[in-house]
């Protein structure tokens, strides 16, 4: 059995975390009441992993812990709950964790299970924090909300989550703006509310889909919306048929604003305007070079629309934040600054995408195939400089499309220069395979 230790107060959160660790990774934790006992311990045994507060009222365990660890000359594993310590710590930084929000639990155990070789079999059934972070944004869609929504002050064990909007209440634009400029980037909302507010703001979102004529902003907006809401939820609410509804529409609606603009310029003013995210705009932009090659091309059919728009969609949904869906080759990810964990997250994302929507009922025939390969990795692991001639035909249109989606948003603040956006493709695109490609991409720009 592997060996934990837990310090982490107070008693009433450490007995759940124990009882949890116990329930779910079949451990038998150590408990620390306070820094000389977690020593003691640690004097001991060699811990397969340890658990620790970030900070206490009058102490920061996890720093006492790695500085007594590191003298000792013998290294665990650390799971830090609270803020990241690892600017304040010389401790091997493959070994060393952190989960900023103390109570949940569902990470902590995901996290812990990594580490002692839990499969996520033994997981399914594993609890959730009390609370779930929505997007601050997410509220400009609705007219009142299906749920009691709180706000989060404080850090650490002095976090604490005050009702700030009761269920039914309304949602005056104003409001939520002052939100926004105080610098809030999320509300919460109980995590057993989490299903009912999901399905709620999809309703919404689809009516804005659904209005007619459509605002193209407005649209643009409702569709990042949607891609953000499948990203959040998909890997623990699964396919539901909101998930399923809210996707299919978003998708929908990008491709009909690709369709809309003959030359990129306009679009990519629509997106900038918009304040969209990079992985919005990335998805939206690569949709649209996908369309324009097919059109080029003498095989491309208007069916492989509806193929690579949904591979856009879906293609780095299971990556948390933009900074890993920026990576693009295995150099870029050596100098990302992320831990040895996330990079080993970005190195596997395009296997673990094709994974999640494996199941999605009508899906394009071949879609998750072109997922995992969106790297030129045909296994859907890693990134590939060369294209080997095994890659889908199709798999290679996407891999241009999204590269010139890069370029352009590498470039987003200065003037839409043609000319070096097409030499930097032509510089990874070399061979007379892509000259089709190119030539229709250029006529864009």
């Amino acid at each position: 059995m592997n060996s934990v230790l837990v310090f982490t107060g107070p008693k009433e959160f450490c007995n759940i975390l124990v009882l949890n660790l116990r329930s779910y990774l079949d451990v038998s934790p150590d408990v620390a009441t306070d820094i000389n006992m977690a020593k003691e311990f640690m004097s001991e045994k060699n811990y397969d992993l340890i658990i620790a507060s970030s900070e206490t009222e009058s102490s920061k365990p996890i720093v006492e812990i790695a500085d007594f660890l590191t003298s000792s000359g013998s290294l665990s594993p650390l799971v830090s709950l609270g803020d990241d310590p690892k600017e304040e710590l010389e401790y091997d930084p493959t070994l060393l964790y952190s989960i900023d929000q103390i109570d949940d639990i569902k990470s902590i155990l995901k996290v812990s299970a990594d580490i002692i070789g839990v499969t996520p079999k033994d997981l399914a059934k594993a609890p959730v924090s009390k609370y779930f972070p929505i997007p601050i944004d997410h509220f400009h869609s609705l007219d009142e909300s299906p749920a009691d929504v709180y706000i989060k002050i404080g850090r650490g064990e002095k976090t604490q989550f005050l009702k700030r909007i009761h269920k039914g209440e309304g949602l005056e634009e104003e409001a939520v703006n002052r939100y926004v400029d105080g610098g809030v980037k999320n509300l919460f909302v109980r995590s057993l509310d989490r299903l009912h507010f999901v399905n709620t703001l999809t309703q919404q979102i689809i009516k804005i889909f659904n209005k007619e004529p459509t605002n193209s902003n407005e649209v643009l907006k409702a569709a990042e919306i949607a891609q953000d809401i499948v990203a959040q939820n998909i890997d623990v609410l699964g396919i539901t048929p909101e998930i399923i509804q809210m996707s299919d529409k978003a998708i929908e609606k990008m491709t009909e604003e690709a369709e809309k603009h003959p030359l990129l310029g306009k679009l990519l003013e629509r997106l900038t305007n918009n304040k969209a995210s990079f992985s919005f705009k990335h998805t939206q932009l690569t949709t649209y070079m996908c369309m324009t090659i097919l059109r080029k091309i003498d095989w491309g059919k208007k069916e492989q629309y509806r193929t690579l728009s949904f591979v856009a969609f879906f293609h780095d949904i299971v990556l948390p934040n933009d900074k890993m869906a920026m990576i693009r080759s295995e150099e870029e990810l050596k100098n990302s600054g992320l831990g040895e964990r996330e990079k080993e997250y970005v190195m596997k994302h395009a296997q673990k995408s094709a994974e999640l929507i494996h199941k999605y009922p009508h899906m394009p025939m071949g879609a998750d195939a072109l997922i995992r390969q969106h790297h030129g990795v045909l296994n859907g692991m890693g990134f590939s400089e060369t294209f080997s001639g095994n890659l889908s035909p199709l798999a290679v249109v996407f891999i241009v499309a999204e590269e010139c989606a890069h370029i352009v948003l590498k470039s987003e603040d200065e003037k839409l220069n043609k000319r070096k956006i097409l030499f930097e493709l032509e510089q990874k695109f070399k061979t007379s395979r892509f000259q089709k490609m190119l030539q229709a991409l250029e006529e864009v720009l």
